[in-house]
């Protein structure tokens, strides 16, 4: 019995042959202290113990990516917010859009100018507005008085100051530059056949019935649709007055040019046509004008788009590019862009080093293989053979490690994408710039301007997808911080879940945009198409549709209600709540798993801090070895055949080799707390989840004798279960604290007996010590019977071999 108790050493053999007893605890009182014992003796599977280094290198990594991950995403902001500029050219571009739908008015009287853009509803008001509207606004040769001052031989253009005339030559909204002029240019319709024969000649043309135009619908035209012979330009340096005559020529065809023998001014008319006809399915007005005080180039485009109902659409867009991004309002180089420019493309070349290269920073040592310990065949982090094993890692490896560098490896596409495409529009908008001064034709300046928007439109996706990528690279590096990972562990949890949500409620969002298609499609336009229906339904739900427009639809009163109650009740009430259920429900899941049984819970963000430095204080004091360096000592004795790991295993296998050739082994410190830790984590794992597990007394199931293990694998344990199997253990743990009180008593009365020195025999055989040594049947029950208390067998001493094995 004190053979068994793993207090008791063994007994030794002293000098002249007697065995002396090894030291015996005064007082046992703490369980925990026999359990702890225990484990010094156990081992663990090789795999579980690199898994839990593996956990903390990720976890350790994390926490030390994360302040690159978001001064990497904050500097990408910054050289966003530095070269878009926002702000400025937000301002710029509404003072366009205004003038051109609030002051381009037509249909006069006297001063005042009754009908805008938005009446434009039939050719005769496009020419209405092109003529008195938009014309006399955009080019304004001559200072216009004030409402009702009537002083005559004012000169034409007034100045106010030294070479400052008022209005300036070509001048737009006072402080923009016109270029060239007005581009007038159109997309013609293909002729089809007509569903409805008619002796009349009338003709069909395939056309749109777009009860609301996308605005690709209006902007831009392609190269290919745009019908050159169409195309005509009212230039900045003519006459308003020759200007308008020429808008008369375009409107009917020339004809009225013919009649009074005059040079029709319309480049395109012929044989009387006019320029816009039935066939004319979009119609552009476009002006370049730069900000000269800002830097900026703006097209400005009002597009028309004609429906095959005979209604037309109406925009105003304005696009425009910065001609020196990488300057201020004070025309000096942008310091903080080229700051935060430094630091963005710096951190870049960070991931580019770790995905690529596989460059590592080594701290003057070499880690090695545990059964190699020459310093000649330690291989130096950067070689080949590392690049091709860190390229080999982009689709192997643990899990973490993949997912990093398939991110990194997103983060750098997207950084090489976006920066291609700004390197091509600093050069487009630079031909821009080139063009003009070069006083090339403004068609050309045109062309450039356009090519640059188009750039920037690219450009503006790649931003997108690279914020995108930074983002996922953020939530991956917060995975590693158990509190910072709630959100994407819930997410990630319930995405099954919620997969299968998205899938009953778009079914039903279905069902309501094709009862709605049926019930308002003639009177709503968020329903009058199977698509709109869908997007109706959406703005329902948001509350941007209000129900009273559908009450008064021709489908009827009864029918809108119903349809009102009949969603707000299903979807708005029902199923939105299902989903926040789903989400919540994960959510307090993963709380409940974080927080460890009613523990402390997890590690938080600052203590996980202090972990690390304390690691590398230990490092740097020689104190502690490399997390890294002892998995891969674990790995290779794992490659070897060494499927289990204790703490005398990893004190006389885990070294480091310096480069000095010595050889530096784990702490023993160390070694007890990493053991430990994984120790604990085995063993709380259910009989069924342990790998290989042995059938040893040191075993995790045979801890606690006549103990049933029925639990179920990890995977399927709930809440329930878990508590219930930590209510077993301390179970467990209180039934072992109890025998160690029998046995501290049985100890307590075993020493109180009188000891009798013996005498020790020199010349004894092997066959007579194993025969006094070893007590017959008969005494041995004698022994076991007689009381304890008493002052019986006073011949009889703990030191002799007798009375230990009869024990």
């Amino acid at each position: 019995a004190l053979r068994s108790c793993n207090f008791c050493m063994p007994a030794k053999v002293a000098k002249g042959g007697a065995l002396t007893p090894g030291p015996l605890p005064t007082k046992v009182a703490d369980p925990v202290a026999l359990l702890r014992h225990r484990t010094q003796e156990a081992t663990v599977p090789s795999d579980l113990f690199i898994k839990h280094l593996d956990k903390e290198l990720h976890e350790e990594d994390s926490c030390k990516r994360l302040p690159l991950a978001a001064i990497l995403i904050f500097a990408f902001i910054s050289v966003l917010s530095l070269t878009v500029r926002n702000w400025e050219a937000f301002e710029i571009e509404q003072a366009f859009i205004f003038d051109v739908e609030e002051n381009a008015n037509f249909a006069f009287s006297a001063f005042m100018g009754n009908k805008d853009i938005h009446d434009v509803n039939n050719i005769a008001d496009f020419w209405s507005w092109m003529r008195l509207g938009f014309l006399p606004l955009v080019i304004q040769q001559e200072h216009v008085l004030s409402e009702g001052n009537g002083r005559t031989g004012l000169p034409s253009v007034l100045s106010y100051g030294p070479n400052a005339p008022l209005p300036a030559e070509r001048s737009y909204l006072m402080h923009s530059e016109l270029i060239g002029g007005i581009r007038m240019t159109q997309v013609l319709s293909k002729q089809s056949v007509c569903r409805v024969q008619s002796a009349l000649p009338w003709f069909c043309f395939a056309r749109k019935y777009a009860p609301r135009p996308f605005a690709s619908d209006f902007f831009p035209v392609a190269e290919d649709d745009r019908n050159s012979e169409k195309e005509e330009w009212l230039s900045i340096d003519t006459p308003v007055k020759d200007l308008a005559v020429q808008l008369l020529d375009m409107e009917d065809g020339c004809l009225t040019a013919n009649a009074e023998g005059r040079k029709c001014l319309c480049s395109v008319c012929r044989n009387g046509q006019p320029w816009l006809d039935p066939r004319a399915e979009k119609v552009q007005v476009s002006l370049l004008a730069t900000h000269r005080a800002s830097g900026l180039w703006s097209l400005v485009t009002v597009g028309f788009v004609f429906t095959a109902a005979g209604r037309i659409w109406k925009k105003v867009d304005v696009r425009s590019q910065w001609a020196h991004p990488y300057q201020d309002l004070d025309g000096n180089l942008n310091g903080w862009l080229i700051v935060a420019q430094v630091v963005w493309l710096g951190l870049i070349v960070e991931v580019v080093v770790y995905l690529v290269l596989g460059l590592r920073r080594v701290t003057g040592k070499l880690v090695t293989s545990p059964t190699d310990t020459s310093a000649e065949n330690a291989e130096p982090m950067h070689s080949m053979s590392f690049l091709t094993t860190e390229m080999a890692n982009l689709v192997t490896g643990s899990p973490n490690k993949v997912a990093r560098k398939w991110i990194d490896a997103a983060v750098l596409v997207t950084a090489g994408g976006q920066t291609m495409q700004w390197a091509a529009l600093v050069s487009s908008i630079g031909r821009v710039s080139d063009a003009y001064e070069a006083g090339d034709p403004a068609r050309s300046v045109f062309r450039a301007m356009e090519d640059t928007l188009a750039t920037d439109r690219w450009m503006m996706y790649w931003n997108a997808l690279h914020i995108i990528v930074l983002f996922a690279r953020v939530l991956h590096v917060m995975s590693g911080q158990p509190r910072l990972a709630i959100v994407s562990n819930t997410f990630s949890k319930s995405i099954v879940d919620i997969i299968h949500f998205c899938v009953v409620f778009l079914m039903i969002t279905i069902l309501f945009g094709a009862l709605g298609y049926v019930l308002f499609g003639r009177d709503v336009d968020q329903f009058s198409s199977p698509g709109e229906s869908l997007w109706g339904c959406m703005s329902l739900l948001f509350g941007e549709l209000e129900w009273s427009v559908l009450v008064e639809a021709r489908g009827g009163r009864f029918q809108g209600i119903a349809f009102v109650l009949a969603f707000t009740m299903l979807v708005s009430l029902v199923l939105i709540n299902m989903l926040l259920a789903v989400i919540i429900d994960t959510y307090c899941e993963v709380k409940a798993e974080l927080a460890g049984g009613g523990g402390a819970g997890p590690e938080t963000l600052w203590s996980q801090s202090y972990e690390i430095y304390d690691r590398w204080r230990g490092r740097v004091r020689g104190e502690r070895l490399g997390l890294n360096d002892v998995r891969n000592s674990v790995r290779s004795l794992l490659q070897q055949g060494q499927d289990k790991v204790s703490v005398s295993l990893l004190q006389r296998e885990v070294f480091v080799t310096m480069k000095n050739g010595e050889r530096k082994p784990i702490p023993k410190k160390q070694a007890v707390r990493l053991f430990t830790v994984v120790h604990e984590t085995f063993s709380a794992l259910p009989t069924e989840a342990h790998p290989d597990s042995p059938e040893d007394s040191h075993s995790p199931r045979h801890l606690h004798d006549g103990q049933a293990n029925d639990s179920q694998p990890s995977s399927a344990l709930d809440i329930s279960q878990l508590t219930a199997k930590v209510d077993e253990l301390t179970s467990a743990i209180h039934e072992d604290r109890q025998r160690l009180i029998r046995m501290e008593s049985l100890i307590e009365q075993l020493v109180a007996l009188p000891m009798v020195p013996t005498v020790a025999t020199h010349e004894s055989s092997p066959t007579q010590r194993s025969q006094r040594s070893a007590p017959s049947t008969a005494r041995r029950r004698e022994l076991q019977h007689r009381p304890l208390n008493g002052k019986s067998n006073p011949t009889r001493s703990l030191s002799t071999g007798a009375f230990c094995s009869a024990c």
